[in-house]
Protein backbone atom coordinates (compact mmCIF):
# COMPACT_ATOMS: atom_id res chain seq x y z
CA UNK A 1 0.00 0.00 0.00
CA UNK A 2 1.27 3.65 -0.40
CA UNK A 3 1.33 5.81 2.15
CA UNK A 4 1.52 9.61 2.60
CA UNK A 5 2.09 12.22 4.93
CA UNK A 6 -0.82 14.05 6.55
CA UNK A 7 0.38 17.49 8.63
CA UNK A 8 -0.89 20.55 9.78
CA UNK A 9 0.21 23.95 9.23
CA UNK A 10 3.28 23.46 11.25
CA UNK A 11 4.58 20.59 9.65
CA UNK A 12 3.76 18.22 12.23
CA UNK A 13 2.26 14.73 11.22
CA UNK A 14 2.57 11.10 10.75
CA UNK A 15 2.55 8.75 7.65
CA UNK A 16 -0.86 6.66 6.75
CA UNK A 17 -2.00 4.38 4.05
CA UNK A 18 -3.75 5.91 1.90
CA UNK A 19 -6.38 3.49 1.74
CA UNK A 20 -7.04 4.47 5.29
CA UNK A 21 -7.14 7.92 4.28
CA UNK A 22 -10.09 7.08 1.88
CA UNK A 23 -11.93 4.46 4.11
CA UNK A 24 -11.66 7.36 6.89
CA UNK A 25 -13.16 10.48 4.36
CA UNK A 26 -16.34 8.72 4.37
CA UNK A 27 -17.29 9.11 8.03
CA UNK A 28 -15.50 12.91 7.99
CA UNK A 29 -17.89 13.54 4.77
CA UNK A 30 -21.07 12.44 7.20
CA UNK A 31 -19.55 14.64 9.90
CA UNK A 32 -19.07 17.59 7.64
CA UNK A 33 -22.79 17.18 6.25
CA UNK A 34 -24.05 17.19 9.65
CA UNK A 35 -21.91 20.37 10.71
CA UNK A 36 -23.14 21.83 7.28
CA UNK A 37 -19.11 22.95 7.54
CA UNK A 38 -18.34 23.18 3.42
CA UNK A 39 -20.51 25.98 3.57
CA UNK A 40 -18.50 27.94 5.88
CA UNK A 41 -15.92 29.27 3.45
CA UNK A 42 -13.65 28.08 0.73
CA UNK A 43 -11.13 26.18 2.92
CA UNK A 44 -13.84 23.94 4.27
CA UNK A 45 -15.20 24.04 0.83
CA UNK A 46 -11.61 22.47 -0.35
CA UNK A 47 -11.62 20.29 2.56
CA UNK A 48 -15.09 18.68 2.28
CA UNK A 49 -14.23 18.20 -1.93
CA UNK A 50 -10.80 16.78 -0.99
CA UNK A 51 -12.62 14.40 0.83
CA UNK A 52 -14.96 13.70 -1.65
CA UNK A 53 -12.10 12.76 -3.83
CA UNK A 54 -10.01 11.07 -1.35
CA UNK A 55 -13.15 8.52 -0.81
CA UNK A 56 -13.49 8.25 -4.60
CA UNK A 57 -10.19 6.82 -4.78
CA UNK A 58 -9.56 9.45 -7.46
CA UNK A 59 -5.74 10.88 -8.04
CA UNK A 60 -4.13 8.94 -5.06
CA UNK A 61 -0.89 11.30 -5.33
CA UNK A 62 -3.31 13.94 -4.37
CA UNK A 63 -4.50 12.01 -1.33
CA UNK A 64 -5.01 14.55 1.80
CA UNK A 65 -6.93 16.03 4.50
CA UNK A 66 -5.89 19.38 4.18
CA UNK A 67 -5.07 20.24 7.56
CA UNK A 68 -2.62 22.80 6.95
CA UNK A 69 -5.37 24.55 5.30
CA UNK A 70 -7.05 25.51 8.94
CA UNK A 71 -5.54 28.61 10.30
CA UNK A 72 -7.95 30.92 12.52
CA UNK A 73 -9.26 29.87 15.69
CA UNK A 74 -12.68 29.60 14.62
CA UNK A 75 -11.60 27.02 11.85
CA UNK A 76 -9.66 25.26 14.43
CA UNK A 77 -12.88 24.85 16.30
CA UNK A 78 -14.96 24.02 13.66
CA UNK A 79 -12.47 21.46 12.46
CA UNK A 80 -12.01 19.70 16.04
CA UNK A 81 -15.66 19.56 16.30
CA UNK A 82 -16.46 17.43 13.18
CA UNK A 83 -13.31 15.03 14.30
CA UNK A 84 -15.03 14.55 17.99
CA UNK A 85 -18.69 14.44 15.89
CA UNK A 86 -17.21 11.67 13.54
CA UNK A 87 -16.05 9.06 16.68
CA UNK A 88 -19.86 8.47 17.65
CA UNK A 89 -20.33 7.59 13.48
CA UNK A 90 -17.64 5.21 13.79
CA UNK A 91 -18.04 3.44 17.27
CA UNK A 92 -21.68 2.93 16.37
CA UNK A 93 -20.30 0.56 14.37
CA UNK A 94 -18.82 -1.70 16.80
CA UNK A 95 -15.31 -2.97 17.48
CA UNK A 96 -14.69 -3.54 14.20
CA UNK A 97 -15.54 -2.10 10.06
CA UNK A 98 -16.65 -5.45 8.56
CA UNK A 99 -14.98 -6.41 5.35
CA UNK A 100 -18.61 -6.03 3.74
CA UNK A 101 -19.21 -2.25 4.68
CA UNK A 102 -15.80 -1.00 3.71
CA UNK A 103 -16.47 -2.70 0.08
CA UNK A 104 -19.73 -1.24 0.04
CA UNK A 105 -18.30 1.74 -0.01
CA UNK A 106 -17.19 1.28 -3.65
CA UNK A 107 -20.64 2.74 -4.74
CA UNK A 108 -18.96 6.65 -3.93
CA UNK A 109 -15.52 4.99 -5.79
CA UNK A 110 -14.41 5.91 -9.22
CA UNK A 111 -15.55 2.49 -11.38
CA UNK A 112 -11.73 1.95 -11.83
CA UNK A 113 -10.40 2.20 -8.26
CA UNK A 114 -13.02 -0.27 -6.83
CA UNK A 115 -11.71 -2.24 -3.25
CA UNK A 116 -11.41 -5.81 -2.63
CA UNK A 117 -10.77 -5.45 1.22
CA UNK A 118 -10.32 -8.49 2.75
CA UNK A 119 -9.39 -7.34 6.49
CA UNK A 120 -11.45 -5.83 9.05
CA UNK A 121 -10.43 -2.40 10.27
CA UNK A 122 -10.44 -1.68 14.40
CA UNK A 123 -12.34 0.73 14.86
CA UNK A 124 -9.92 1.94 17.59
CA UNK A 125 -7.33 2.32 15.40
CA UNK A 126 -9.87 5.29 13.23
CA UNK A 127 -10.86 6.50 17.06
CA UNK A 128 -6.82 6.87 17.67
CA UNK A 129 -6.16 8.32 14.72
CA UNK A 130 -8.74 11.27 14.77
CA UNK A 131 -7.14 11.45 18.52
CA UNK A 132 -3.90 12.37 16.66
CA UNK A 133 -5.70 14.44 13.97
CA UNK A 134 -7.20 16.46 17.04
CA UNK A 135 -4.06 17.28 19.03
CA UNK A 136 -2.41 18.11 15.34
CA UNK A 137 -5.07 20.88 15.51
CA UNK A 138 -4.44 22.05 18.78
CA UNK A 139 -0.47 21.73 18.20
CA UNK A 140 -0.35 19.07 20.70
CA UNK A 141 1.71 16.74 18.32
CA UNK A 142 5.18 16.96 17.93
CA UNK A 143 6.00 14.48 15.58
CA UNK A 144 7.14 14.77 11.88
CA UNK A 145 7.80 11.12 10.84
CA UNK A 146 5.32 9.16 13.16
CA UNK A 147 3.99 5.89 11.16
CA UNK A 148 0.14 5.09 12.04
CA UNK A 149 -0.22 1.10 11.66
CA UNK A 150 -3.82 0.42 11.68
CA UNK A 151 -4.60 -2.78 13.68
CA UNK A 152 -4.21 -5.71 12.13
CA UNK A 153 -2.79 -3.88 8.95
CA UNK A 154 0.51 -3.32 10.40
CA UNK A 155 3.74 -5.15 8.49
CA UNK A 156 5.43 -7.48 10.65
CA UNK A 157 7.18 -6.10 13.44
CA UNK A 158 5.43 -2.61 13.33
CA UNK A 159 3.91 -0.82 15.92
CA UNK A 160 -0.17 -0.81 15.70
CA UNK A 161 -2.10 2.18 16.26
Amino acid sequence: MSRLMIDNKYKKGFWIDIADIEVLSHFLIMSFEKNEAKEVNEDFSYIYDKLITNRAGINHKMTNLSLYFIETEDDTQLMIKILADTKPLIKELGELITVDYINNLNQYRDKTQHWKWTKPIYTSSYLKIIDILIQMLKNEWQSDNHSVWVKGHAPKGFEET
